[in-house]
């Protein structure tokens, strides 16, 4: 893996040999649709996510599955990656990988976060459902993620727990788990009559499961 972010990181070449089109990876690094979820602006390109961390630009694509976890980041402009394989699922190490962009990259300063955008009942409403990329479920399985209101607050409720939603922007929400020290974008996604069609969530649309 740290091969093939070198040859990404370096227009397709490794050992001095062309093992892939220059033509290939300016296609995989080039936004061609936006993100909603995970980060601010983010965008995807073609199997690679792209977006902007404290002034550095980001390529990246990781994933988990029931039995392992990678973190795949690649800061072309200085040459950096960071890449951890771990035998457990949804062990994506920021702390980790958060300090080792410190300790080897010119970053900014932390932004500073907004504040939440308040909202009434009527507008938390819009959101509330059960979203799953399986449709026609039973809101009791595990493969159901769903929005509900508690407490006169927003709330995602997945399998494990229960977070409160803050908005930041039009149909845009963040989320904060004590494990990460980044806060987690959300996008909801309307359809042509406006009303929510997708929770957007770890780069994939989750269509809402209309009762």
């Amino acid at each position: 893996m740290s091969k093939f972010a070198t040859v990404l990181m370096n227009n397709g070449t490794l050992d001095g040999k062309q093992v892939l089109s220059s033509q290939v990876i300016k296609e995989m690094s080039t936004p061609h649709t936006p993100l909603y979820s995970v980060y601010p602006n983010g965008s995807y390109g073609y199997g690679l996510m792209l977006h902007k961390y404290r002034g550095v630009d980001v390529v990246e694509h990781g994933g988990n599955h029931k039995s392992f976890s990678c973190v795949f980041k690649m800061v072309p402009e200085h040459k950096f990656a960071v890449i951890i394989l771990d035998n457990g699922e949804g062990r994506d190490m920021p702390n980790s990988t958060k300090k080792a962009f410190e300790l080897m990259l010119p970053l900014l300063k932390p932004e500073v976060q907004q504040k939440p955008m308040e909202m009434n009942e009527s507008e938390m409403v819009r959101y509330v459902g059960n979203y799953s990329l399986e449709q026609n479920q039973n809101p009791q399985t595990e493969n159901i993620t769903s929005v509900i209101t508690k407490d006169n607050k927003l709330i995602l409720k997945g399998k494990e727990r229960e977070v409160a939603l803050e908005k930041v922007g039009k149909d845009q929400f963040t989320l904060t788990i004590p494990e990460n020290p980044e806060p987690m974008y959300f996008g909801f996604v309307p359809g042509k009559d406006g009303r929510i069609k997708y929770l957007h969530t770890s780069f994939r649309a989750f269509p809402k499961i209309e009762s």
